[in-house]
């Protein structure tokens, strides 16, 4: 298995295109609207207060693919979230929390 390399949200810019591997949808690629994005819905942050620190993207995942990737080539970018009718939402993965924890981020072929 090669490492990935991951980025915080601060390096993660917009118009900048990213791919989601899903459960679901499989892959599938959009490009980077907003990532300063605060969810409104009701349930989006699970009755805990939202931060404007999530990704927008202009392209849909599928119900069931909560948790898959998001990444543009070896770099991981975040954890897919939620869906809307033509959009996705993922928080953006941070190194320094990984490297916290002791764990790193794996690419498997």
């Amino acid at each position: 298995m090669t490492p990935l390399s991951s980025r915080t949200e601060q390096n993660q810019q917009g118009s900048r295109a990213v791919c989601h591997r899903g459960r679901i949808s499989d892959l599938r690629c959009g490009t980077v609207i907003s990532t300063t994005y605060r969810p409104v819905y009701d349930g989006a942050c699970d009755g805990s207060q939202c931060f404007n620190t999530f990704v927008y993207v202009n392209r849909r995942t599928e119900k069931g693919d909560s948790g898959g990737p998001w990444f543009a080539g070896e770099s991981a970018f975040g954890v897919n979230m939620a869906r809307g009718d033509a959009h996705s939402v993922y928080t953006p993965i941070r190194a320094s929390d990984f490297n916290a924890m002791g764990i790193g981020l794996l690419y498997a072929p």
